[in-house]
């Protein structure tokens, strides 16, 4: 019978020639073939575990982005609501700004009184507020609000506005922060 011993990184292993020989080296099979499977199950469970928390992390994601999302859209509509709501009070002077053009005669005081309304324009542009357009134009409810009807006599100028008696604002995303106050031609036959 012959001996061998070889050493690999502290794992020894006997080779024997014998009967005894093979049932250490089959028992020392079975050994490995155990840790192996257990080995195995401990990475099945590893991997599930694993994938829960991969799981975890894409719902937590996906409920931040939401979250982050949904901050987005209420500042933007805070923003949007303050500005709608400092707008208001300025458009009553630039009201009365209009109203003291209509009656100013003296020349420089008119170029004064002009440069403010500009400026007030220039503010409202700024935070994307823009004057309705309504002299000319139909009739739209969702702009305008009617104080007065006027007899038509022409059917083609039916629901036409034919007066402005207070300007309507709106924002650059279509919300009217104030409608245009008109005075509407109706055809009647």
């Amino acid at each position: 019978m012959t001996k061998k011993t070889k050493n690999y990184e502290h794992d020894e292993t006997t080779e024997n020639t014998g009967a005894d020989g093979v049932l250490i080296l089959e028992a020392k099979v079975a050994a490995l073939e155990s840790e192996l499977e257990i080995a195995a199950i401990k990475l099945i469970e590893e991997r599930g575990v694993a994938e829960r928390y991969k799981d975890d992390y894409l719902r937590l994601r996906a409920e931040f982005d939401n979250f982050r999302r949904r901050s987005a859209d209420s500042a933007a509509r805070a923003h949007a609501e303050a500005v709608s709501e400092t707008a208001e009070k300025y458009l009553e002077v630039a009201d009365v700004v209009e109203r003291a053009l209509e009656m100013i005669t003296d020349r420089n005081t008119r170029v004064g009184v002009e440069m403010i309304a500009q400026k007030l324009a220039a503010i409202f542009a700024s935070q994307g507020i823009t004057e309705i357009e309504a002299l000319g134009k139909l009739f739209d409810p969702e702009l305008h609000d009617a104080a007065e009807t006027v007899d038509a006599d022409n059917p083609e100028h039916d629901q036409l506005i034919v007066g402005v008696l207070l300007k309507g604002y709106i924002t650059d995303d279509g919300r009217v922060i104030r409608h245009s106050v008109v005075r509407v031609a109706r055809c009647v036959q």
